[in-house]
């Protein structure tokens, strides 16, 4: 093996070799304090600095692999239903378009089919309210909240003492169903 000589190597700006950090921190030079106890203290410094680095790394690793470990496989993962399957579903059950679903119109039936689309949004999927408004037509997240009341309260559209109540809650008993069904596992 052959000897570098200090001169061709040069260390990095700011490092300093152990002899000239003594000297500089202690005055060492020349007088009787001993070379090898301050080299040992930083030896042991270093390594006690380097052994709590490898502790937090390995901590770190545990925690990866217990993640790793307890990851849902694409197939158990929690379906996830969107919004817009929901309006397409809804649409094609009662057979009425979007347009008709996000307009301002009042009849009695598209309210209905509206009340529907609302209820099934809130309890399908993780959207919030005013997101659910939005989607239905750039409505108040108060209009969400008085159609998941009505069908809570089983009043108005919702009335199970109606024929049409009756219906209203087999249709979406039946959208219910077939969505979750056709729900996708969630990527995330």
């Amino acid at each position: 093996m052959t000897k570098i000589p200090n001169n061709v190597i040069k260390p990095p700006p700011g490092y300093m070799y152990v002899n000239q950090k003594v000297e500089k921190l202690h005055g060492y030079r020349g007088t009787g304090l001993n070379k090898k106890y301050y080299f040992e203290d930083d030896i042991k410094k270093r390594i006690d600095y380097l052994e709590s680095k490898i502790d937090k790394l390995m901590d770190e690793l545990r925690v990866l692999k217990r993640r790793d470990k307890y990851k849902p496989k694409p197939e158990e993962r929690a379906k996830r239903v969107w919004i817009s399957d929901i309006l397409e579903a809804v649409c094609d059950y009662f057979e009425v378009g979007p347009i008709d679903i996000k307009s301002e119109k009042r009849h009695a039936d598209l309210v209905r089919v509206r009340s529907v689309y609302i209820n099934l949004c809130n309890e399908l999927t993780h959207s919030s309210q005013p997101a659910i408004g939005r989607a239905c037509g750039n409505r108040d997240h108060t209009t969400v909240i008085h159609h998941v009341r009505l069908k809570r309260d089983k009043k108005n559209c919702w009335s199970i003492k109606k024929e049409s109540g009756i219906e209203l809650w087999s249709d979406f008993a039946k959208l219910e169903a077939k969505l979750k069904s056709e729900a996708q596992p969630d990527n995330e």
